[in-house]
């Protein structure tokens, strides 16, 4: 493939005359990685200007194009340092962020576009086809906009035997929202096929004949259904099925594409149930979300032998869990790939229920998670693991709903949690030193790194104790809103890190604290808090000394000026 590349000597001169050590790092990517570069260039070479596309998107597709005899993950971290080589090299630019996806998203460079001018690459890559000119049987990568489409004949489309990589991108206007049944008939060799963002709302019936096919993305389309013929794609590695709204399920024969690595859709809006039998996937790298049936084939243990998943899982219906047992059966915890995970019941439970604590105590993830969020647990006492050091990267939490617990866990000893909201968390009426530390741990110092904290609509919450000097070290953000029964906060002149201060909606709050508050603060906003606005409104005020060093000081809504 890289024959029609060319080479990047001028590029390594370039680099070369630069004594940036971070440059020198790439001069070595490059010599070490020159041959599969060219093969990712060639590819993005075909791309359209506007096409967009995240980190991973663009790996998933080196891979399926890629003939490289290593492991998953030893290819996978070959084409990340090809991805980073390219995006130094200005070859790859960022093009936003996108906030849906939670993923920067990138796009061709100039610099590349100009490199690719001097390059003899037609007539293996093709943005447009013409019979009289282009050579079809030669062609490898083609690109093609719909107005293109609308202009020419599929059977010249069908000529392309050689071809690897497809792209159907979108154009405004164009009318055409089908391919012809015997379209793939002869495109035997496809490893990509793109047809995002199009108007295609079935695949022909001759996709069955796509065996070679590793990338399908028929994502952003109002595409309905997948016809049960997908099971031929044997080597189909990705699936991308994001933003089909009007996708009525997965076919039944999902679980027999046993060497898919990338299922990418939004399966808790998308889906009703997990195809029967998903845990034959046992490659399965990219899920996203596993809604926990109560059926031969979607019972959670299905999850058992995902141990290649990555990146973020949602566990939904947690309720159709009955015992520890069965939740073990997740081996949760040996899924090591895992960063963001999520463990979510039905919000309709409306009643305590003690079996759900063996089952969440058994859902222990694994040690090397970042983010947790635990929703609507109807358990009345959070599990040990939740508490445990081990979990040394674990800098994001999120408690919603566990409504029957009324004791928060004791979290001040993770090492390295920065974020944690707690919201609606109703029988929790005291915060007490436990939630700082253990009694055993007594000369520990509270969150250590933690930056910022929200307690919301804590109905019961009275009060606020157990700080000692030196907790909460890098707390600067704290949020306390809809707290009705919270009276003191004296607990404010302990943070002494703090710059910002939210509080909304707690009636009962009627000073600040007698020792000031932090002398870090720079922004403080109080609203709805009529006792609390009385103390601090104006000069006249008794706690006006507290606040009027204070640069940005707001009282429901409006700026106080000091």
């Amino acid at each position: 493939m890289s024959e029609n590349v060319g080479t990047l000597e001028s590029y390594e001169v370039e680099l070369e005359t630069k004594e940036n050590e971070g440059q020198k790092k790439i001069i070595d990517t490059v010599q070490h990685n020159k041959t599969y570069l060219e093969d990712c260039i060639l590819l993005c070479s075909v791309f359209p200007s506007d096409y967009e596309f995240t980190e991973e998107m663009l790996i998933w597709q080196w891979i399926a194009e890629s003939s490289i005899n290593l492991s998953d993950g030893e290819i996978e971290e070959v084409y990340i340092q090809c991805f980073d080589t390219l995006l130094n090299l200005d070859y790859i630019v960022p093009s936003g962020y996108d906030n849906f996806v939670d993923q920067m998203k990138y796009k061709v460079g100039d610099k590349l576009t100009l490199f690719l001018q001097n390059q003899p690459l037609e007539p293996k890559v093709q943005k447009c086809l013409d019979s009289k000119q282009t050579d079809t049987t030669k062609v490898e990568h083609l690109s093609l906009a719909f107005k293109e489409i609308d202009l020419i004949n599929f059977g010249i489309l069908k000529q392309c035997i050689r071809l690897h990589t497809l792209i159907i991108h979108r154009c405004y206007g164009s009318k055409v929202n089908y391919l012809p049944p015997d379209l793939f008939l002869e495109l035997k060799a496809l490893h990509i096929l793109n047809l995002s963002h199009t108007n295609i709302k079935e695949l022909p019936s001759s996709v069955e004949n796509l065996k070679e096919v590793r990338y399908l993305d028929v994502s952003e389309t109002p595409i309905k259904w997948l016809t049960e013929s997908i099971l031929c794609l044997s080597h189909l590695q990705t699936l991308k099925l994001d933003g089909c709204l009007s996708l009525v399920g997965l076919p039944k024969c999902t679980s027999k594409l046993v060497n898919l690595r990338h299922l990418v859709l939004d399966i808790a809006r998308q889906l009703q149930s997990m195809p029967e039998g998903i845990g034959n996937l046992s490659k399965l790298r990219t899920l996203g979300a596993f809604l926990v049936g109560d059926g031969e084939g979607t019972r959670i243990g299905e999850l058992k032998n995902m141990n290649s998943l990555g990146g973020s899982l949602r566990l939904l219906n947690l309720e159709n869990v009955l015992t520890r047992e069965e939740a073990a059966e997740a081996y949760l915890c040996n899924k090591h790939g895992l960063k963001k995970i999520e463990l979510q019941w039905s919000d309709l439970q409306d009643e305590k229920n003690p079996n759900e604590e063996e089952i969440l105590n058994s859902l222990q993830p694994p040690s090397g998670i970042q983010e947790l969020k635990i929703l609507f647990y109807s358990g009345g006492v959070f599990p040990s693991w939740i508490s445990n050091p081990s979990f040394g990267e674990l800098v994001n939490i999120t408690l919603y709903r566990c409504r029957y617990c009324d004791k928060l866990p004791s979290l001040g000893e993770l090492p390295s949690l920065k974020v944690l909201n707690v919201i609606e968390n109703n029988e929790v009426k005291e915060i007490s030193s436990f939630f700082c530390r253990k009694e055993s741990n007594e000369d520990h110092v509270a969150f250590p790194k933690l930056e910022k904290l929200s307690f919301d609509s804590m109905s019961e919450l009275e009060k606020w104790t157990g700080l000692t000097p030196g907790d909460f070290p890098c707390l600067s953000d704290l949020i306390i809103q809809y707290c009705p029964k919270l009276i003191g906060v004296s607990f404010l002149s302990h943070l002494v890190s703090l710059s910002h201060l939210e509080i909304s909606c707690c009636p009962k709050i009627s000073c600040l604290p007698e020792g000031g508050l932090p002398l870090a603060l720079e922004s403080l906003m109080i609203k709805d808090c009529p006792k609390l606005k009385e103390r601090c409104c104006n000069e006249q005020c008794e706690d006006w000394s507290k606040v009027a060093r204070v640069p940005a000081f707001y009282i429901d809504n409006e700026k106080v000026y000091v």
